[in-house]
């Protein structure tokens, strides 16, 4: 899908969007870059950097995140300057979900 860059509006960027009935990611496309603005998925096959992938538990992901207390069903996280939030959402202490919310500046 064409988008015009919100940046210069002489150039045009593309969002490519692959989804099925379970996933949707979305990739920004610039001049210069690509990037995430969609990871919703609940299959493991999709994972993020240092393989965290749905159907890890919810003890091998305090683990991979160095947590030091127990969470809940439902773990945000969030970076410093807020544009990036990534939630994971367990169930029976096994990770099902993550989506993000990426903001594009």
């Amino acid at each position: 899908e064409p988008v015009i860059n919100m940046h210069d509006s002489s150039l045009i960027d593309t969002v490519y969007t692959f989804s099925n009935s379970n996933n949707k990611i979305q990739i920004y496309r610039a001049r210069h870059t690509d990037f995430i603005i969609t990871f919703d998925v609940i299959e493991s096959k999709y994972s993020l950097t240092g393989n965290v992938n749905t159907g890890i538990t919810k003890e091998q992901f305090i683990k991979k995140f160095q947590i030091d207390k127990s969470i809940s069903n439902i773990v945000q996280i969030v970076n410093s300057d807020k544009s990036m939030k990534l939630m994971f959402y367990f169930e029976n202490n096994k990770l099902k979900r993550i989506k993000s919310d990426f903001y594009i500046d």
